[in-house]
């Protein structure tokens, strides 16, 4: 009689350990299908308890779930499949989390933590072929910092990359969660800025101002130049059309867009104050500024 508890005891766990086996293993399929792996564990696992169950049907029914031989066999082997099913989620699981951070990290300026010159590229072609779709509008920030090669120069390098780190991190308090910034080379950035008309892109464009000089006021860093930057404003805004009317190529509209910007922050720097001028082209439909 204890020998028969014990054997449906064993039974009856090793039953709980199979489906606890299950539910992981459907886990993973449905995680990590694109993962053969998985499929081979699975086949693997199936094959395993196949293999169970047929021992115990080769033996006579009621010897076998009496016996405390065979519901020793039925526990150990659904240990085994049971530890090896969590080992294989524990290196999948790791596996994912890893290939997830170096795929965030091909898209960052390992510098400043902003998005490199191809991920904001892309991310500024999505956002105007949407515009064309939805017909809402989408501005651009060419920023640049002024007297950086000066700053690096009688500073130092490691001066220079401390003062794009700050400037990049106050900049970022000016915008909203939609909007996105990346730095396309030394000291330029691109801002995104969607759903933002030209005279709202203005509006970003003072915040930042206003955080530099908030940044000039509290900043740490012992040197006589304060820190400003020049920005260039390009808008666009399609044309209330049909969604399949006159589109424009996303690539050629950035195109013109970063242009348009980069030659209105060279007359904002040399200007060297935030002058802005509306001088929109009846051809484009860009905004300048």
């Amino acid at each position: 009689m204890n020998s028969l508890i014990i054997s449906l005891f064993l039974y009856f766990f090793s039953f709980g350990l199979q489906a606890s086996t299950i539910l992981i293993a459907y886990r993973i399929l449905n995680r990590y299908q694109h993962i053969r792996l998985s499929k081979i564990f699975l086949f693997l696992t199936s094959s395993t308890l196949f293999i169970q169950y047929a021992y115990l049907l080769t033996k006579d029914l009621n010897q076998s779930f009496t016996s405390f031989s065979s519901a020793l066999f039925v526990l150990i082997n659904s240990l085994m499949i049971w530890t090896i099913v969590l080992l294989l989620n524990f290196f999948l699981t790791r596996s994912s989390k890893k290939m997830l951070f170096l795929s965030q990290e091909i898209k960052i300026d390992t510098l400043t933590r902003v998005f490199n010159r191809n991920t904001i590229l892309f991310y500024c072609e999505y956002e105007l072929a949407k515009s064309q779709r939805s017909q809402q509008p989408v501005s651009i920030l060419f920023i640049d910092m002024d007297r950086f090669k000066y700053i690096n120069d009688s500073y130092g390098h490691p001066i220079g990359d401390e003062i794009l780190i700050k400037s990049t991190r106050q900049c970022r308090l000016a915008l909203r969660e939609i909007d996105l910034i990346g730095r396309i080379g030394g000291d330029e950035f691109i801002v995104l800025l969607p759903n933002t008309d030209y005279n709202a892109a203005q509006d970003v464009a003072v915040r930042i101002q206003t955080e530099m000089q908030s940044l000039n006021e509290r900043i740490s860093i012992n040197i006589s130049t304060p820190i400003t930057l020049s920005i260039g404003i390009a808008s666009y805004s399609p044309r209330k059309q049909s969604i399949h009317e006159n589109l424009i190529d996303p690539k050629l509209l950035l195109d013109e867009l970063i242009n348009i910007s980069d030659r209105s922050m060279y007359q904002k720097k040399r200007a060297n104050h935030m002058a802005y001028t509306l001088q929109p082209s009846p051809e484009s439909h860009v905004r300048r500024g």
